[in-house]
């Protein structure tokens, strides 16, 4: 069943008098397997959705569109929800466009808990935030299948308070308005980031990190990361307090790979070097920086006399 947002005054989307169904009835919230949908209706004025536990619902889909100009979830810091709106769902879209093309300025807050429900979102558009210092789209969810897809916007995974928890088996940051921050307690696998987009990672990964062209990553945090594949921009300030900071750094022709903001130790265990690739140590420490292999691809031809 189709379940729409249709409240003039209460945020309590558990209530369902707050909800109508595709058939036009109202009385019921919406329950396992519905999609839910919140987006503008002509002519009235919709309230916001505050924080709520509705944890026990998985939804099939939640799809909020760009012309929802409220907020979802509230500023609290405690309590059951910590200001989000816990509910599962299988596949959700922020940012669906309007269907005359009319461009919205979307909502400035949006906090979605979907607890331990595997899901597929994505992130199309954003609001400008009404949090100082916080992305206007901040979500978790811990199942270890999950995949975000972030094609424009400031999305904040886990990026709400300390010590809040996440999982990502996949990251994908495409587009040059495109900017996403995980958090120190995101655990993630695997991240691409493409089209100009910008990931800021505060946690290491056993899997790939994958930079094209003209994409560019911050990396923060204490844990290693295994492999970087970089043709883009790469500021390496990740250091863990013993071993490898990056197991395999593949650094292509159009990447650079720039270690110079943190002067604390660091070791890349295998450098595969391409022309046209630069790397950066600390000029105020150059041997922080150490490279247990080095081998130079495609270098041309090297003749011993």
């Amino acid at each position: 069943m189709q379940y729409f947002w249709s409240s003039t005054s209460s945020t309590d989307p558990t209530l369902g008098a707050n909800w109508t169904k595709s058939d036009g009835t109202t009385g019921t919230a919406p329950g396992n397997g519905d999609d839910a949908f919140i987006g503008a209706v002509p002519g009235v004025a919709l309230a916001s959705i505050g924080a709520a536990d509705m944890s026990a619902v998985t939804l099939n889909s939640l799809t909020i569109s760009q012309t929802f100009t409220g907020t979802i979830g509230s500023t609290a810091t405690a309590g059951a929800t910590a200001g989000y709106w816990r509910i599962g769902a299988t596949a959700w879209t922020v940012g669906t466009a309007s269907s005359d093309g009319t461009v919205f300025g979307g909502a400035g807050r949006i906090k979605l808990d979907f607890g331990s429900v595997a899901f597929t979102g994505a992130v199309i558009s954003t609001g400008i935030s009404i949090d100082s210092g916080l992305e206007p789209i901040r979500i978790k969810g811990t199942n270890a299948g999950n995949k975000l897809y972030v094609l424009a916007g400031r999305v904040g995974v886990a990026s709400n308070l300390p010590g809040e928890a996440a999982t990502l088996a996949e990251i994908d940051v495409s587009g040059s308005s495109a900017i996403v921050q995980l958090g120190a307690g995101v655990t993630w696998a695997n991240a691409n980031v493409a089209a100009g987009g910008t990931l800021t990672t505060n946690s290491g990964s056993a899997g790939v990190l994958n930079i094209s062209s003209g994409a560019s990553v911050i990396t923060r945090g204490a844990a290693a990361i295994a492999t970087i594949n970089n043709g883009g921009s790469a500021l390496l300030s990740h250091r863990p307090a013993a071993g490898a900071a990056i197991g395999l750094l593949n650094l292509y022709s159009t990447g650079t790979a720039d270690f110079t903001q943190n002067p604390a130790a660091v070791t890349v265990t295998t450098l595969n070097h391409y022309p046209g690739g630069t790397i950066s140590a600390n000029p105020s420490n150059p041997a922080h920086l150490v490279i247990s292999t080095r081998n130079l691809i495609d270098c041309g031809t090297l003749t011993a006399s």
